[in-house]
């Protein structure tokens, strides 16, 4: 396969990072996609990196105390309460 080809290796079954993975995609669809059109591609295109650079940069995490991604390195990840 490409990603095998390109030194990329595939992790194993892992529930966490598929629950992290479906909530992105949940929150995608939720925040960007729905109810909006694009007129052409190039915009589509434009829109999802914008997207991604809040989402991994600016978006709030309560897991972060309600701080940016960007501040982790200064702040401790809460547990996981079960």
């Amino acid at each position: 396969m490409f990603l095998e080809s390109s030194g990329v290796q595939r992790g194993g079954s892992n529930a966490y990072a598929n629950a992290v993975a479906e909530s992105f995609v949940e929150s995608f669809k939720t925040e960007l996609i729905a109810d909006r059109t694009w007129a052409t591609r190039s915009q589509l295109e434009l829109a999802v990196i914008e997207y991604v650079a809040w989402f991994n940069n600016e978006r709030l995490h309560e897991a972060l105390d309600d701080r940016p991604r960007k501040d982790q390195t200064t702040i401790p990840i809460k547990p996981h309460l079960r």
